[in-house]
């Protein structure tokens, strides 16, 4: 039932966005899904598996909305980077972002910190292997 995993992932992120990690319990994730606590547990273990899907979901997220801008853009690599630059901007400018994710992650809720790194690298390693794209791709 992929909606039931959708549906408890969306509200945790909605929670961890509004009211941080450590402050939305596994309790209040299910309280606010309207869900039984077993099925929580059935999609996500433990509360550090949800963290770990939340902070893949919001990359995904950024990376289809980067990509989306990007995508019909001919411009010559200086303007390309510019343009990157001002995409940046809107994005932690808008009244949603409230932070970084692997930053909260990192710094509010200390989750295994050999997982954490592990993850953290795989988002790093996409984000070059993505920019390195763009770059050869405006020569």
């Amino acid at each position: 039932m992929k909606n039931m995993r959708e549906k408890i992932l969306n509200m945790a992120i909605t929670l961890f966005e509004t009211r941080g990690i450590h402050a939305s319990g596994v309790d209040i994730i299910i309280a606010e899904s309207g869900i039984a606590k077993a099925t929580l547990y059935k999609y996500f273990p433990s509360k550090n598996e949800l963290i770990i899907e939340y902070l893949k979901e919001k990359s995904n997220r950024f990376y289809t909305w980067i990509n989306e801008k990007l995508a019909d853009n001919k411009s010559h690599s200086k303007d390309v980077l510019y343009l990157l630059c001002d995409l940046y901007e809107q994005w932690i400018t808008t009244p949603e972002f409230n932070g970084l994710p692997f930053h909260l992650g990192s710094v509010e809720f200390l989750i295994q910190l050999t997982l954490f790194i592990t993850i953290l690298l795989c988002f790093q390693m996409n984000f070059n292997s993505i920019y390195r794209s763009w770059l050869r791709w405006q020569g």
